[in-house]
């Protein structure tokens, strides 16, 4: 009997080592998993250098006209350009990931998005008439460009390109970070 006794007594000690041994390493590994997914994401999110949400290809055309002499003196040019206006997040890096402790949901805080680039593509010449004494300077044709740029840029951002950019922006950060395996995805602006 008492042999009895110390078996059961045995066995219930070996049980309950195993199940406290068990039970341990299930959280730890439970917690590594979490480490882990955090790294990865973490690389994922902040070591993007740039990400462009709206790509939009423009063209336009600009004129130059100046007369002198009474309008005896006249040249003119007629350029056409196109470009290209990039919108997005600049720098990733400033985002801001934080996963909760049972690992299921993640908040990310992301940038709003801004004109990263407006890049001039090529230029092109349909008209042009020269004259000795009022010549039109290669510098002159560029500041008209850069002008007609920077208004194409300012038009889109009053078109709500940008505003357009930030929903793109959070619908591809909250799709990539699904694919983690998150069950919640919150993505802010800032």
């Amino acid at each position: 009997m008492k042999l009895r006794s110390i078996k059961y007594l045995f066995i219930s000690v070996v049980i309950a080592a195993a199940a406290a041994f068990g039970f341990m390493a299930w959280k730890k590994m439970f917690e590594v998993k979490i480490e882990r997914t955090h790294q990865a994401l973490t690389n994922q999110v902040l070591h993007v250098a740039e990400l462009t949400a709206i790509k939009n290809s423009y063209s336009d055309i600009v004129s130059i006209k100046k007369s002198a002499a009474g309008g005896m003196a006249k040249s003119y040019a007629i350029i056409k350009f196109s470009g290209i206006v990039r919108i997005g997040v600049e720098d990733l890096a400033k985002s801001q990931v934080s996963i909760n402790p049972d690992g299921k949901e993640v908040e990310i805080k992301i940038p709003h998005c801004t004109i990263i680039d407006n890049t001039l593509v090529s230029q092109e010449v349909f008209d042009e008439k020269k004259s000795l004494f009022v010549p039109i300077t290669t510098q002159e044709i560029f500041d008209e460009i850069n002008m007609a740029m920077a208004d194409y840029g300012l038009a889109a951002e009053r078109n709500g390109i940008v505003k357009e950019a930030d929903a793109r922006l959070i619908e591809l950060v909250s799709a990539t970070v699904k694919g983690f395996g998150f069950e919640k995805v919150k993505v802010t602006l800032f």
